[in-house]
């Protein structure tokens, strides 16, 4: 407990952990999961010091890989994407960079061999999360090379998918029309693209927007 004295302030949790949150204790926030996925296996990080409490299984491993300068290196000495989560969101790691743009698309890579360690372990983690927190079979996140869909726009398309069959289903059901709220609610589950290309309604001062092409083109 001395080690620990003012390291609360010192090494403060983000500040989004004091808003409210539906999921449980593993079940991260979006803002950590937007955070993480951008790692390298160069991400310079700090490890807060002896933050678990002797005794436990938990103490011995951060003890080791808490030694780690970057992310490649808390890897190498034990530390999983699951492990920066937790630690992350409870402050007990500091993120000096550099950090990715956006996480990175495996499915635009083409030479696998020119991916590290992490961003392996990041992708196969990300794909399982996203499976378990929308429901869906991780077999299904297969993103084929050169198909212009990363993992997290194939994992909110394949749940705006499902959204609509139960919504035409319940329809015909009913012999009813589908509604414009239904509608809504499938294009809310769909994940746009990044478009460059849509000069003519760029906003001032952005040089892309979310689009997408819907129904057929002459």
């Amino acid at each position: 407990r001395k080690h620990q004295e003012g390291m609360g302030e010192a090494w403060p949790a983000p500040e989004y952990m004091d808003l409210p949150h539906k999921g449980g204790h593993t079940c991260y926030r979006d803002e950590t999961y937007e955070l993480i996925t951008r790692w390298t296996t160069e991400t310079k990080i700090r490890y807060r010091p002896h933050a678990k409490a002797p005794g436990t299984k938990s103490h011995v491993r951060y003890e080791k890989y808490s030694k780690a300068k970057t992310v490649g290196q808390a890897l190498k000495l034990g530390s999983w994407p699951a492990d920066w989560c937790w630690d992350y969101e409870r402050g007990f790691i500091k993120v000096d960079g550099p950090v990715r743009d956006e996480p990175l698309d495996i499915s635009k890579v083409m030479d696998e061999s020119k991916l590290t360690d992490v961003d392996k372990a990041i992708n196969r983690w990300y794909r399982r999360e996203l499976a378990r927190n929308l429901g869906l079979k991780v077999s299904d996140l297969h993103v084929g090379k050169g198909s212009g869909e990363s993992l997290i726009m194939r994992a909110h398309r394949l749940v705006a998918q499902r959204e609509a069959k139960a919504i035409l289903a319940s329809a015909k059901k009913q012999a009813r029309k589908v509604r414009e709220d239904e509608v809504l609610k499938v294009l809310q589950h769909w994940a746009f693209a990044k478009n460059p290309n849509r000069q003519n309604v760029l906003p001032d001062g952005q040089d892309w927007v979310w689009s997408d092409t819907l129904g057929l083109i002459r």
